[in-house]
């Protein structure tokens, strides 16, 4: 009897270790977006909101899986062209060393769709991150990316891209009905991404520019 309760203490560590191997958190969010489409002298500016989650896994402390979707609507400013559906996605890869710096790559896609067809982004992101925290259970970030490639159902080569985004955070352990082992975190963010497309057989510049304001309420387990 006492041999089996030693091993049982003595394997209890190692149990509870292995479950906390993989981490995650979750959550839902709107996002305000407004988008500059260039096309040589044409500019369109459009307007919406769109809605959707993301979660993360979090394997060993370190490796690191995102993924997000969001949809919703633009509308066109005044005497401009039809409105659009819009749809956006991504999942990428990451790594986050012990500390305040971590790093993603993989795809993040657009689709925009209106009366005049289907509009396709589908970008391939390399992205860098640094957060801290500015009080108790307060964190800010800023991340910056850049686009490698981009495969796109316009005429124009891909030519460059770049975003970036900054945030504040807040994490609430004692919220009614939710253990306290999944605090709740609501998250303030704004970004802005530039993709351009060089001249194709016109020679016209074609330039996507999407900022957008996003709230998010989630769960963590950590």
């Amino acid at each position: 009897m006492q041999a089996t309760l030693g091993a049982v203490l003595l394997t209890a560590p190692a149990a509870l270790a292995a479950q906390r191997q993989w981490q995650w958190e979750a959550g839902l969010s709107g996002v305000g977006m407004r988008v500059h489409s260039i096309s040589g002298p044409t500019v369109q500016e459009l307007s919406g909101a769109a809605f959707g989650g993301q979660g993360q896994l979090v394997f060993a402390n370190w490796i690191t899986l995102d993924l997000g979707y969001w949809q919703g609507g633009l509308t066109p400013s005044a005497g401009q062209a039809a409105s659009r559906g819009v749809v956006e996605r991504d999942a990428q890869l990451g790594a986050r060393p012990p500390g305040w710096v971590s790093l993603r790559f993989g795809p993040h896609a657009w689709t925009y769709v209106s009366n005049a067809g289907t509009q396709r982004w589908f970008l391939m992101e390399g992205r860098a991150r640094v957060q801290g925290e500015v009080f108790p259970e307060i964190q800010s970030y800023l991340e910056l990316w850049r686009v490698f490639s981009a495969s796109v159902n316009v005429p124009q080569p891909f030519q460059t891209g770049m975003g970036g985004e900054g945030g504040i955070s807040l994490r609430i352990r004692d919220v009614p009905l939710i253990p306290e082992r999944f605090p709740v975190r609501i998250r303030l963010a704004y970004g802005i991404e530039r993709v351009r497309m060089e001249g194709g057989p016109s020679s016209t510049v074609r330039a996507e520019i999407l900022d957008r304001l996003s709230l998010s309420i989630g769960i963590e387990q950590r």
